[in-house]
């Protein structure tokens, strides 16, 4: 079995991708919203907007200095993509159904804050607003 898997699963009748990391991403992708395990820098953010993804959820691995694990959702903005990150504390990095699962978000871009995501929701709410 390839460890570059994803699987699909629905939320209330909406289709969601959950993939470990963001890079097991392709072409089909295209139009989805996805939960993943990466960090939200900027290199995980170059998958989300290479492949056009709908939405996407990441970890923010700690956030870290410079901001960095959250990197990304800015410039996610403004290529049209609402983005998100869930607590380090919340959900495993590399384990994109525990981010599905028991993620809680911790930082918004615009576009996600414009439908009504905010902080501390889980990703299973936020994903309603999507």
């Amino acid at each position: 079995e390839s460890l570059k898997k994803q699987t699909r699963t629905q939320i209330d009748g909406v289709c969601i991708t959950v993939t470990d990391s963001i890079t097991f991403l392709n072409e089909s992708n295209s139009g989805d919203i996805v939960v993943c395990g990466s960090h939200g820098g900027l290199s995980a953010g170059n998958y989300a907007k290479k492949y056009r993804v709908k939405a996407v959820f990441f970890n923010d691995a700690g956030i870290g200095k410079n901001n960095a694990g959250a990197k990304s959702l800015e410039f996610l903005n403004d290529v049209g993509i609402p983005a998100c990150t869930v607590d380090c504390m919340s959900a495993e990095i590399f384990n994109g159904q525990d981010v599905l699962d028991n993620g809680i978000i911790s930082v918004c871009n615009p576009l996600a804050k414009n439908r009504n995501i905010k902080k501390k929701l889980t990703v299973k709410e936020a994903i309603k607003y999507i």
